[in-house]
């Protein structure tokens, strides 16, 4: 997934800036994070002393959200103003008070949709607790990397943030990644559920649903190649083959850029032919498996299929080498 992120400058502004975007309506694991930092970051702004708006704003985004999972936030405890008073109870408040019940009913949802609104809430906390000098920030980075695992999300998401606290860099620096953070995961969390649910519905022969599910996936990442596939796949067994052409070509186009997509680019040129073949576009469809043979040579499937065009068309001597050959790759592929 490849998204642009765009960061402000002050810390303060950017955790309050971001109450609209972690409260939109998205998949309910994208959901259960922007609870965890909807709430967290009251906390964080509540104590660095932020303006009161800030802080109401988003502690209601996050009781909205709680509200939608069946819980009802308590309040936040009041605060002395002093900082080494007010982290005790701000840390006890978000993982015992309003955090177990809400983990209690992400856990029912799936072990995973806690984890990621416990990951949520710790990376925030990190704010609160983190202090180069201490002998013991080690155990920060301990259970964020604990939690992180359960969360399914990729280690690449915090392994940033646990460096810095590993070499014990500035506070400052921490900020910056949690920020990073806390941008780049709600997108990222969306899109993969909705291309989990787009392969799970196409294995179930759910082809209709499985369309849908990809195109939300590229609503939010609209430079997904493996979206564009996923939906061609689905458009490809609708029947759907100028719409499956479509989409294999704009996969074609981002894969220049997307290593992963390249490694499957010999699948999209297949795809793409048998759409093709569909249209009645022979001489298209030749060309894409011409191009998926170059990309994968013992691609023994495209040499059948390119030869029965080859049979069908009446250029025998093709016909015979591309069935031969698809023979000898995968003996009894052509019976």
């Amino acid at each position: 997934m490849k998204l642009r992120l765009v960061f402000l400058t002050t810390a303060i502004a950017i955790i309050s800036a971001a109450a609209t975007a972690q409260s939109a309506v998205g998949s309910v694991k994208r959901q259960a994070w922007s609870l965890g930092s909807d709430l967290s970051a009251a906390a964080v702004l509540a104590f660095e002393k932020a303006p009161k708006a800030d802080v109401d704003r988003r502690f209601n985004s996050a009781s909205r959200l709680a509200t939608s999972f069946g819980v009802s936030l308590p309040a936040m405890p009041a605060l002395t103003g002093e900082k080494s008073k007010d982290i005790s109870p701000l840390v006890v408040y978000l993982l015992r008070t309003a955090g177990e019940p809400i983990s209690k009913k992400l856990t029912a949802i799936s072990p995973e949709h806690a984890a990621i609104f416990d990951l949520s809430m710790r990376t925030h906390i990190a704010l609160m607790l983190y202090d180069p000098a201490a002998p013991d920030s080690g155990g920060i980075a301990e259970a964020i990397a604990k939690v992180r695992g359960a969360s399914n999300l990729p280690n690449g998401l915090t392994d940033p943030m646990l460096a810095v606290i590993t070499r014990k860099g500035t506070a400052a620096e921490l900020r910056t990644e949690v920020i990073k953070i806390h941008n780049l995961a709600p997108p990222f969390i969306e899109v993969s559920e909705y291309e989990a649910n787009g392969n799970r519905a196409f294995n179930e022969k759910n082809y209709a649903a499985s369309a849908v599910e990809f195109t939300k996936a590229i609503a939010v990442d609209p430079d997904g190649a493996e979206y564009y596939f996923g939906r061609g796949r689905a458009y490809l067994m609708l029947g759907k083959n100028a719409e499956a052409v479509a989409d294999y070509t704009k996969m074609i186009q981002l894969s220049a850029a997307d290593r992963t997509a390249a490694r499957n680019l010999h699948l999209a040129y297949n795809n793409r032919a048998a759409a093709y073949l569909g249209l009645g576009k022979d001489a298209l469809a030749v060309a894409d498996l011409t191009a998926a043979i170059k990309l994968k040579p013992d691609y023994a499937w495209a040499y059948k299929v390119r030869g029965g065009i080859y049979q069908r068309t009446g250029n025998a001597a093709a016909a015979k080498a591309d069935l031969a050959k698809a023979e000898s790759l995968q003996p009894g592929i052509t019976k």
